[in-house]
């Protein structure tokens, strides 16, 4: 195998760099900052920061995100949480390449600029690719309305980021890919997540587009300005006239209708509505101990579950079923039962209601969650399944 060439050298070196993790990047800065001080003293190298970068206030070693995201006058701006993530090391190149020459400290100078080269490639890369990736979608991060949220695959982004002198042949997907891999932020929200959240594929959006259009169908019928529910050829041409850019197929509308759990066209046209599918359930019970022991049934049957805390709106949390009524929802009261976010949930105040089916209540448990779904255009929160 003949060896590789110094430029393609060069590019499986970076390849590998942009994918050290957070932790271990900052630690090989800090170190780097240390190992250049006889350059630093010598006036052939600065160090500074990429321009325009903003630290934030409590920007430190050690940090735990690569910075925080801060909306700005309608606009997200990107607050680095460690100075080695905003690193800029401005070189002498020309005196550098002469101290090479020198044979005591050739090979050392030599691997030191290496390592300053690569960061600041890692830099200018992430910096450019995450001030992009803000720029598009400024309104969902504003808003934080799902509606507002690109279409960014990674090779759409490749294709759509701005010419940089840097990088003058472009950016290609792998390398988007690399950096992203791990990069948690801090949210304007306060939330901690990935950026690549602001990456979603075409389908990811449309769920959400066809999610809204369905869940519209119930007003426009009330105002006359349909017949019925739309089929799925209709939804996607309402998607492509509300929305623009979205423009989506009869089948993805219907695999994406089935991934949400969303009945087909006729099946919505029969379905009755949530209130009237619970309508012999029983009166709401406080969730506690007691009241599941003395008012709790022992045999099968559907249940809800919904929050009640004082002076706030009732939500639906869940809906279940199961052979026996009071040992199921013992076992919500006492443990997670593989469903922490309910649990969570459950622990401002809840309360719940049921009815009894002795044949068949798996099934009618699917009836149920589906006049929820008709009714209110999504499952209950924490249902993180259909039945």
């Amino acid at each position: 195998m003949p060896p590789l060439s110094p430029d393609h050298f060069g590019k499986v070196l970076l390849s590998r760099f942009l994918e050290l993790p957070l932790r271990r990047f900052d630690s090989f800065v800090k170190k780097l900052d240390a190992d250049s001080h006889f350059l630093q003293r010598s006036g052939v190298l600065s160090l500074g920061f990429l321009r325009g970068a903003r630290l934030s206030s409590g920007a430190s070693s050690g940090a735990q995100t690569f910075g925080e995201i801060v909306m700005e006058e309608g606009h997200p701006e990107i607050f680095w949480h460690s100075p080695s993530f905003a690193r800029e090391y401005r070189m002498d190149d020309a005196v550098i390449d002469h101290m090479r020459d020198h044979e005591e400290i050739g090979e050392d100078l030599g691997r030191i600029v290496r390592r300053l080269r690569l960061v600041n490639s890692r830099n200018r890369l992430t910096d450019h690719i995450v001030r992009f990736i803000l720029h598009v979608q400024a309104g969902y991060l504003e808003t934080g309305d799902l509606l507002q949220l690109r279409p960014l695959s990674y090779v759409r982004l490749s294709e759509k980021l701005p010419f940089t002198p840097w990088f003058p042949n472009g950016i290609d997907s792998t390398r988007i890919s690399r950096i992203l891999r791990r990069f948690p932020l801090v949210f304007s929200d306060g939330t901690i997540r990935e950026l690549s959240e602001l990456c979603p594929k075409i389908r990811a959006t449309c769920c959400h587009f066809v999610n809204d259009v369905i869940k519209s169908e119930k007003i426009l019928i009330q105002e006359g300005s349909i017949q019925g529910p739309l089929s799925d050829s209709e939804i996607a041409r309402r998607v492509e006239d509300v929305f623009g850019t979205i423009i989506i197929s009869r089948r993805t509308v219907a695999h994406i209708r089935r991934t949400l759990g969303i009945p087909e066209r006729i099946a919505r046209a029969t379905a009755r509505t949530y209130r009237d599918a619970t309508a012999e359930f029983s009166p709401p019970i406080p969730l506690t101990s007691r009241s599941v022991r003395e008012s709790t049934p022992v045999c099968s049957g559907v249940y809800e579950i919904s929050s009640f805390v004082p002076g706030e709106p009732e939500k639906v949390l869940y809906i279940g079923s199961s052979r026996n009524l009071r040992k199921r929802l013992s076992h919500h009261l006492y443990s997670s039962g593989g469903n922490p976010l309910l649990r969570e949930r459950m622990s401002g105040g809840a309360r719940f209601r049921y009815r009894i089916v002795k044949e068949d209540w798996r099934t009618f448990e699917r009836t149920i969650y589906r006049s929820f779904l008709n009714t209110f255009g999504m499952a209950p929160e924490c249902n993180r399944a259909s039945p």
